[in-house]
């Protein structure tokens, strides 16, 4: 149900810039601007208000992207130290 409510809120807030977005002439433009509003609310909303950040970081740490390069940089050293 978090999600769904992430959804609504980013989708609403997408539709509360619309005034600002359609006066961008390039469709291509107005896309990436939507888009960029719907997901960045979304996330926002799904991390800090659902209070999902941890559940997302924990995922991140769990397939090596955060903190960035951690992977990389450990498996360099291990194989450097032998």
């Amino acid at each position: 149900m978090r999600p769904f409510l992430s959804v609504l809120v980013g989708a609403g807030a997408t539709l509360a810039a619309w005034g600002i977005i359609h006066q961008l002439t390039a469709p291509l433009l107005r896309l990436i601007a939507a888009n960029s509003v719907l997901f960045g609310v979304y996330i926002l909303v799904l991390w800090f208000g659902m209070g999902q950040k941890e559940v997302f970081l924990r995922l991140f740490a769990d397939i090596g992207v955060w903190p960035f390069g951690k992977r990389g940089r450990d498996e360099s050293l291990e194989t450097a130290e032998t």
